[in-house]
């Protein structure tokens, strides 16, 4: 009875998220980083702590494709060949 007294309790002292979300953002925030934005987001939030790695930054950064993949690739840079495309007679 005492635990769910204590759910109704912190369930109604919390702030829901559509309140958290109602808030506007302000515009010195959009040009936060690192531990300065992660300084902001653990003052103005109570739902979760956010921590700052400079290696997971670091590893993100190195994942992101870069841009000169997002164009398509001339046509005479594309293989008209394609070698081994036939399957083999026997697999054994």
């Amino acid at each position: 009875m005492w635990i769910l007294a204590a759910l109704v309790v912190t369930a109604l002292a919390a702030k829901p998220t559509t309140e958290f979300k109602a808030q506007p953002v302000e515009e010195h925030v959009k040009d936060l980083k690192g531990q300065a934005f992660v300084d902001y987001i653990n003052e103005h939030q109570s739902f979760y702590r956010a921590e700052y790695s400079p290696e997971t930054e670091a590893f993100v950064k190195l994942r992101i494709m870069d841009s000169k993949f997002l164009v398509d690739p001339k046509e005479e840079e594309v293989l008209t060949d394609v070698f081994g495309d036939d399957p083999p007679e026997r697999l054994s």
